[in-house]
């Protein structure tokens, strides 16, 4: 058929004068119909093959990538080609480039599956046969808080999430595991359902994603505890840090006025927005006010918030806390968070067996030895070991100087249902009265401050955190 065209062409060629008399010669015309073909071949692998090397320069692909495999296949495709139509051997079959070139990707994705499961092999043989008297659960294998998004399956297998649900051998390494992939399925759900019709559609799909993902964990570890308390009067506190600039300085301060820093452990959970793949924007800022005298209000562009967890293990001042596996940190994008019930339940999961549980905002001062004081103070009370001390803790700025202590703390003794729009009907609780300050004792009160309590771990088996409250804001305590 090709032929009968080309012939069709000749005949147009020669009586315009572009081409020979002597091609009408069916001999002659096949000659050069292949000179021409060839000549258009050579053309076509130098074009790609230029190509080639300027995207391997370009993205430092390695030799033997599955771009370079698709090119040098059709490379031997063309040689073939060129060969047949010079008489050197039948003409090649047909070929499909595209699938060859998904094929070589999928090999390519299984040669490096493979290679990266001989590391995480490896890493957990090591894991596995290390003496864990010396490497406790809490702190092997160590899941390093920096960078951002760090995934822990990549760096130590999928088998931590199987010893964790599974066989009775948590870790927290192996939790975070479990919550990332969470998050990540999260993410894979919201991004489906943008343009739900209801906000319960994507509630429910919500709930969906809990019963498969975050339910095996409370159930394996239903009326117990993940870890085992330990009796060394160490402190777990759990932050929850939405867009906060002053999570870096509440960490320097936790530790700097400590009497014991050594055993003071942070899970926190960082909801920032990170510019991956994003511009950031500010909250709904007032910038003035109206003729009228109400608010002016605007949504602008911003940087990529302030990572606190950066900042403070970048200080070479507090980097070490970072090292010995006291900072364990959860990465959330904060237009996926989803409320303070869920970052609290997040930040919970990353206790590690320390004796006590302290619950704070991630803006706070802390007073000079304030570890020993609690841990004296929650021993001091009639219900101990089942005392919680909480209070909603004093107001600072940023310019106050160190504080030193002895506010007296505020009593949690009302409450009220609100008459807004925003909290119709929602429990606000209120202050009472302020302690005296000589108490003997701490003494009871009738509600809990989420911005501030402190605890013995066992808190976590009597009023576990519950992971089916997204999206809620008021009301939390």
């Amino acid at each position: 058929g090709a032929r009968g065209v080309d012939d069709q062409i000749y005949l147009e060629e020669v009586s315009q004068g572009r081409a020979s008399p002597a091609l009408l010669n069916p001999k002659d015309r096949r000659r050069d119909r292949t000179n021409r073909l060839v000549e258009s071949i050579v053309k076509m692998e130098k074009h790609y093959n230029n190509k080639l090397g300027k995207m391997t320069r370009m993205f430092n692909l390695p030799k033997g990538n599955p771009l370079d495999v698709a090119v040098h296949g059709a490379d031997a495709q063309l040689d073939g080609i060129k060969g047949a139509l010079q008489g050197e051997g039948k003409m090649p079959g047909r070929v499909d480039l595209e699938q060859d070139f998904k094929d070589a990707i999928d090999r390519d994705n299984a040669k490096a599956a493979k290679r990266k499961e001989r590391r995480a092999a490896k890493e957990r043989n090591e894991w596995q046969s290390a003496d864990l008297g010396e490497k406790p659960p809490h702190l092997y294998p160590l899941f390093p808080p920096m960078p951002p998004h760090t995934m822990a399956v990549d760096l130590f297998g999928e088998q931590i999430i199987t010893d964790t649900l599974s066989h009775n051998k948590p870790t927290v390494a192996g939790i975070v595991a479990i919550l990332q992939n969470f998050l990540r399925k999260l993410h894979q759900m919201l991004v489906e359902n943008k343009h739900a019709k209801t906000p319960n559609e994507v509630i429910e799909k919500y709930f969906d994603l809990v019963i498969k993902h975050l339910e095996p964990l409370e159930e394996t570890y239903r009326d117990r505890t993940i870890f085992p308390v330990r009796e060394d009067e160490s402190i777990f506190m759990s932050l929850g840090a939405y867009r906060d600039h002053l999570l870096g300085e509440t960490l320097r301060q936790a530790f700097k006025n400590a009497a014991h820093p050594d055993k003071l452990y942070v899970g926190a959970v960082v909801q920032n927005c990170f510019g991956i793949d994003v511009t950031c924007r500010t909250g709904v800022e007032v910038k003035g006010k109206d003729s009228n005298g109400r608010p002016i209000t605007e949504v602008s562009d911003r940087p990529p918030d302030v990572n606190g967890i950066e900042q403070f293990c970048n200080d070479p001042d507090y980097s070490k806390y970072c090292e010995s596996g006291q900072i364990r940190a959860l990465y959330v994008n904060e237009t996926e968070s989803n409320g303070p019930t869920t970052a609290r339940y997040f930040a919970s999961k990353l206790w590690g067996g320390e004796t006590y549980f302290l619950q704070a905002d991630a803006h706070l001062r802390f007073a000079p030895e304030w570890d020993r004081l609690y841990a004296e103070e929650v021993r001091l009370a009639n219900s101990y070991p089942k005392a919680i001390l909480s209070a909603y803790p004093p107001g600072f700025s940023e310019e106050d100087p160190p504080y030193k202590g002895g506010s007296k703390g505020t009593r949690l003794c009302t409450c009220t249902f609100s008459d807004s729009d925003v909290e119709h009907k929602i429990l606000r609780i209120n202050t009472g009265n302020m302690c005296r300050g000589e108490e003997d004792a701490p003494s009871q009160i009738a509600y809990i401050a989420a911005g501030f309590f402190f605890a013995r771990a066992e808190f976590l088996v009597d009023v576990p955190f519950d992971p089916y409250l997204p999206w809620c804001f008021m009301g939390e305590e």
